[in-house]
């Protein structure tokens, strides 16, 4: 899976927050639940470890090149 993002500093009180594009041949035939879920099973430490907001844009290569 390949994945880019951008980490935001700062917010409220510190917390961190993610911009996140993962591009991956997995999320074929994958709901955008499904995809998302795959995504936050990677994230689990992160997540109780204090990221306060996550947004996604999950894709697969042909949806990338589509656009």
């Amino acid at each position: 899976m390949r994945m880019r993002g951008m980490l935001v500093l700062g917010g409220v009180m510190g917390r961190r927050i993610f911009n996140l594009k993962v591009v991956s041949k997995e999320f074929e035939g994958k709901s955008l639940v499904k995809r998302h879920r795959l995504i936050y099973g990677l994230l689990q430490e992160e997540l109780q470890s204090g990221l306060h907001a996550l947004s996604i844009v999950a894709k697969t290569p042909t949806e990338v090149e589509a656009t």
